[in-house]
């Protein structure tokens, strides 16, 4: 036995190194592997982030431009309310003169209607 393994020592050295390169080598193409796909997750996390960041501006011009419209309505509100304020002690003021006056003609409106119809 002893005489075979001093005979083909080098064909057995070389199998058991052979062998250990094979798996050296599967080992370090699995790793590029497992590296690119670690790879490809990090970067689909970037695309993601950025879009995100797109988003997140979107939404704070958006609650901008909702701010400024409702501070706008507001303002008109306002506006209006005190204009209506104005407006209606105006016509209270111009009610009191108009009413008896325009009653008055509505009256004499109506009875020359009536006039005309029973004439014909």
């Amino acid at each position: 036995m002893m005489d075979k393994i001093k005979k083909y020592y080098k064909i057995i050295i070389g199998a058991f190194v052979s062998i250990f390169g094979i798996i050296f080598l599967l080992s370090k193409k699995h790793s590029k592997k497992q590296v690119d796909r670690l790879d490809k997750k990090i970067e689909n996390k970037k695309v993601k982030t950025i879009k995100l960041d797109g988003k997140i501006q979107e939404v704070k011009r958006q609650k901008t431009d909702s701010r400024k419209k409702i501070i706008e309505a507001k303002e008109e509100i306002q506006k209006t309310k005190n204009s209506k304020v104005k407006r209606t002690t105006a016509v209270k003021d111009t009610k009191k003169s108009t009413k008896t006056t325009s009653k008055s003609k509505e009256v004499s409106a109506a009875r020359k209607n009536i006039k005309r119809k029973t004439r014909k």
